[in-house]
């Protein structure tokens, strides 16, 4: 007998978005792939942080 899981794989942001808490409440399995290579010139590196 098998039973299936919802397994949710996403990299940590600094500002999550919205759907981010959704897919950690729906899924059974949650991982936080936080181990990777950091890459250059992508849109989720582009937020600009305002600062005084």
């Amino acid at each position: 007998m098998t039973t299936e899981k919802i397994v949710a794989i996403l990299q940590s942001n600094y500002i999550p978005w919205i759907g981010y808490f959704d897919i950690t409440t729906v899924s059974d399995v949650f991982v936080m792939f936080d181990d990777v290579q950091f890459t250059r010139r992508d849109w989720r590196n582009r937020r600009r942080l305002s600062g005084t």
